[in-house]
């Protein structure tokens, strides 16, 4: 399987005494999304083979993207209990949120680090999704989230140090970018994902999945 599918963690699987993982909550995106994500990255691609386009993109393979709604860092694994019981209380007391792709933009400003498309339609119940994982996180002893939900699907980051010129084009050409095919995105779930980072990219691993509401 490549390094970075999502992969489903065995039941009764748990990290060793001691250990740690690097840990992110997200909602995984259907395979129709992913599939016009793809298809936008290689239209991104071709604009980025011409002439005079000095910028590189390490691109996301399609089946490693993911809406993270909560990004925990290196965390002990006898805290997952903890961050389980704040997944499934905050899933429980939601509902499933209707979303759709929207276009296509980058973080970074005028030196863009980030190429990512955005979402549309239920984004005001995710932010509340959102900050209810904050909250039911920060019962369990988690620190704050202060920064906003800023809800995106990550594409590509940019690699090395472009220059000014080749910043630009990149500006221009997801400017020039038509949005991705229209996708819907029902989140269901919220998933518990470990990340390890290898040499040929990380590996995400679902260690945990709590239905919105109730969903199958």
């Amino acid at each position: 399987m490549p390094a970075t599918e999502t992969e489903t963690e065995p039941p009764g699987a748990r990290g060793g005494a001691g250990g740690s993982s690097r840990l992110f909550i997200a909602a995984v995106p259907p395979p129709a999304v992913r599939a016009a994500l793809a298809a936008t990255q290689e239209a991104l691609r071709a604009g980025l083979a011409a002439p005079g386009a000095d910028v590189r993109l390490r691109w996301v393979r399609p089946e490693a993207i993911h809406l993270t709604l909560r990004f925990l860092g290196e965390t002990p694994d006898d805290r997952r209990p903890a961050i389980e019981r704040a997944l499934a209380a905050t899933a429980a007391a939601g509902a499933p949120i209707d979303l759709r792709l929207g276009a296509v933009g980058t973080f970074g400003g005028r030196r863009p680090r980030v190429v990512w498309a955005g979402l549309e339609g239920g984004v005001s119940a995710l932010a509340d999704c959102a900050a209810a994982l904050n909250r039911a996180l920060a019962a369990e002893g988690f620190p704050d989230e202060p920064r906003p939900l800023r809800p995106h699907l990550t594409l590509a980051r940019v690699s090395g140090r472009p220059g000014r010129d080749a910043h630009a084009r990149l500006l221009s050409l997801v400017a020039a970018a038509p949005a991705p095919r229209p996708a819907a995105f029902p989140v269901e779930a919220l998933e518990l994902i470990r990340s390890e980072l290898r040499p040929d990219g990380p590996r995400y691993t679902t260690l945990s999945r709590a239905p919105l509401g109730g969903a199958s």
